[in-house]
């Protein structure tokens, strides 16, 4: 069977590249609106960022499977490990202050679960390309 276009699976839904589009620029209109809604300097730790894209990244340049599906996903797995690796950094520093004050302690934790926010805004993206169909390889 040859298929013209790349099927994309998100949920087990089929989409075409025109549903990809739309989907995409649905969750593209969806974070924007979330991020401006409020302070979008809410949502900005330099060193959230890079301890969680960092590693990432730098898995695309490991060899093995050339495949770009098989690099998202491990781009994907690569970003959860080390968002949640930072959240608990994040969490075990907030936890250890002493002398307890609440306002630290709220303001400390919204720092520390912003690799996990990262995380899932990346997975949102990402996750149509990591899991391309069978099929990709006829097409090409």
């Amino acid at each position: 069977m040859v298929v013209t276009e790349f099927d994309y699976m998100i949920l087990g839904v089929k989409l075409k590249k025109f549903g990809l589009v739309v989907y995409l620029a649905g969750c593209t209109y969806i974070l924007s609106y979330l991020l401006l809604m409020n302070d979008w300097q809410l949502f900005y730790d330099s060193f959230s960022l890079i301890c969680t894209f960092l590693p990432a990244l730098l898995s695309l340049l490991i060899s093995g499977r050339s495949n770009l599906t098989h690099k998202i996903s491990r781009l994907l797995k690569v970003v959860w490990v080390s968002a949640t690796l930072t959240t608990v950094y994040g969490l075990v520093l907030v936890l250890g202050q002493y002398p307890f004050e609440i306002t630290v302690f709220l303001a400390g934790l919204g720092v520390a679960i912003l690799p996990l926010f990262y995380a899932l805004c990346s997975s949102l993206f990402l996750v149509p390309f990591s899991d391309i169909s069978a099929n990709d390889k006829v097409c090409q």
